[in-house]
């Protein structure tokens, strides 16, 4: 949510009193360096936006209700204008505002201040800008969406009459806030900000007119059930995933797709609802019918390179399979199955060699597939077509693909409630030969030799390993008895740093031997594989130097979020109470989750510490 803010406060600046249209050949010197200089330029270059001359712009000035509605005017190209502008005993007819006040009132975004004054040379301020974009759009939010509006720190400052307006100017992605997490809506609008504001909106305020004929494009929020429609096997198991507590703050994670009912209070949790920003396509004749069924549908200006066409059947919405705009498929990247992991009963690694396409950093950057994923598709030897979804098997970091098919695990505790299990079950004992990524306007096709998903041990294994300092010897108990061609395989280090001391071993006399002698400094991840079923994870206690580790990188934390520094990074807040919560608990710890989170914690840190 954060992200798309930034670029909406700036759209609505005016074009100063009685200037020139013609456009500057050149940013002036007040817009140098500015975080406002790429958009307003761009205005300018268009003609919407003039200077005071001597190549000024004044980027911070304050905008007044007058040239607000100028360079909306201009945006949008509004010609009529409403008689009624002779009401208003503060409008001369010979002012340069007469006019785009006019058209203002006729186009029904801004209203008098009274029944004879339009104020025309009274501040706006930001909720009162957004007010107008969104009377302008015809936009509305849904309650969940004006509860959202909780997360800004500052929400409750929001004139009542504002509340609905800015919420849609949220959830449509326009308006996205300040670095530090607030709207601030009574502060005076700047020319940089409204400038920015309508360049957000741009697509919308310029969009054609709704075509007689024809196909009509934009882009909707889906639920999984209508976005995964005719590109998977069934969509009859997708609802909603409930998301714990423990993972709140995670609904910020995916900032272009993930749509969810979570607000501020719901510290219990919420739900994953579906997808955002899909494109769409629908007939002309249905275009009516469809907005009514979902009003979230805006229209775009160009034919977007992939969509899924929508047609409306006994007064429902029907939607096809996705045409997809295939970008690249590859084929030499490496995929490794893990099973019994922190993040479900299965996980999928993809490695790739000739291509980078896969975010697997904590950045977008240079990246093709990215936290702005909207699907994922897994597709079997036999043509079965799985998709995955948000957090449940879904991550910023696209690499790594995870997945529960029993309701009873206890893997992946963040998800508190899995919707489409049945058809995640339907993987076990298939091969997976694609990985489909599927970006909003593009998609990228992995392709294998085959990954087998073994069933899942049907029973609770208590599964153990105990070990001994400075010896090298690994008991191994509560193995059970009907696994077939039993091996061990010991790892020593976590992350990608890990290094393999038992690799494959068969278990004698109930126990194994190790590379090395065991150090207690160093974390192991115990793994006890079969040919009949899943790899089962033996428990190894949290070690002591775990727990020094961990009570270390707790305190780095809690002093950074509270003196501010990283008060809104929302994974690190989530790393810490999650670290605090297993050091109240260590003793039903395992040392590969005390593992994960150290590792997870200092790659957060990071951030703050590295120059």
């Amino acid at each position: 949510m954060k992200k798309k803010l930034q670029r909406l406060f700036s759209v609505l600046m005016a074009a100063c009193m009685a200037a020139t249209l013609a456009p500057a050949a050149l940013a002036a010197s007040d817009l140098d360096g500015h975080w406002g200089q790429a958009t307003m330029q761009e205005f300018i270059d268009r003609g919407w936006l003039t200077g005071y001359g001597d190549g000024q712009y004044g980027p911070d000035n304050g905008m007044t209700r007058a040239e607000f509605s100028s360079l909306i005017n201009r945006v949008t190209g509004l010609t009529e204008e409403s008689e009624t502008i002779s009401n208003y005993t503060d409008v001369a007819s010979g002012a340069w505002y007469a006019s785009d006040l006019a058209k203002a009132l006729a186009a029904g975004y801004m209203t008098g201040t009274s029944a004879t004054t339009m104020s025309p040379n009274a501040a706006i301020n930001r909720e009162q800008a957004m007010t107008m974009v969104t009377r302008l759009l015809g936009l509305t939010a849904a309650d969940t969406e004006v509860e959202a509006l909780a997360w800004f720190s500052d929400a409750s400052q929001i004139s009542s009459y504002a509340q609905n307006p800015i919420a849609a100017m949220v959830a449509a992605g326009y308006v996205n806030g300040t670095t530090d997490g607030r709207l601030v809506p009574k502060k005076q609008l700047t020319r940089a900000e409204g400038i920015t504001i309508l360049y957000n909106a741009l697509d919308a305020l310029t969009a054609p007119a709704i075509p007689e004929t024809g196909m009509v494009y934009g882009t909707a929020t889906l639920t999984f059930a209508e976005y995964y429609a005719g590109d998977v096997s069934s969509v009859d198991g997708y609802g909603l995933d409930g998301i714990t507590s423990a993972t709140v703050d995670k609904h910020v994670s995916f900032n272009n797709g993930m749509y969810t009912n979570y607000t501020e209070d719901k510290t219990d949790g919420y739900n994953i609802l579906g997808v955002k920003n899909v494109n769409v396509a629908v007939d002309a004749a249905d275009y009516p019918a469809y907005v009514a069924l979902n009003p979230t549908f805006k229209i775009s200006r160009s034919v977007p390179a992939q969509y899924k066409t929508v047609t409306i059947v006994d007064g429902k919405a029907v939607y096809s399979a996705t045409n997809f705009n295939v970008v690249d498929t590859v084929t030499d990247a490496t995929a490794t199955l893990k099973t019994g992991s922190t993040w479900g009963d299965y996980e999928i690694d993809v490695t790739e060699h000739s291509t980078a396409y896969i975010r697997n950093s904590r950045s977008d950057e240079g990246f093709a597939i990215n936290a702005y994923i909207q699907g994922t598709i897994l597709e079997t030897e036999s043509g079965l077509k799985v998709g995955m979804e948000f957090l449940q098997s879904m991550w910023v970091q696209p690499w790594e693909i995870s997945f529960n098919v029993s309701p009873e695990s206890t893997l992946n505790a963040h998800i508190a409630g899995w919707d489409n299990l049945d058809e995640l079950s339907k993987l076990v004992g298939e091969k997976v030969t694609k990985i489909i990524f599927i970006m909003p306007d593009s998609t990228y096709i992995y392709e294998f030799d085959g990954i087998y998903i073994k069933p899942v041990y049907p029973e609770q294994a208590d599964v153990a390993a105990s070990f001994t300092a400075g010896s090298a010897e690994v008991a191994i108990s509560g193995v059970p008895e009907d696994l077939e061609d039993v091996t061990v395989t010991i790892t020593c280090g976590s992350g990608r740093g890990a290094t393999t001391v038992a690799s494959a071993v068969e278990i004698r006399d109930g126990k194994v031997t190790m590379d090395s002698a065991y150090d207690d400094t160093q974390t192991y991840t115990v793994k006890v594989s079969s040919s009949n079923y899943a790899d089962l994870v033996a428990a190894v206690p949290v070690n002591s130097t775990q727990v020094t580790q961990l009570t270390q990188l707790a305190e780095q934390a809690k002093a950074l979020i509270d003196d501010g520094t990283a008060a809104n990074d929302s994974g690190l807040i989530e790393h810490y109470e999650e670290a605090q919560a297993l050091l109240a608990d260590v003793g039903s710890a395992t040392s590969t989750e005390a593992a994960d989170l150290i590792s997870e914690l200092t790659e957060h840190l990071s951030v703050y510490t590295t120059p």
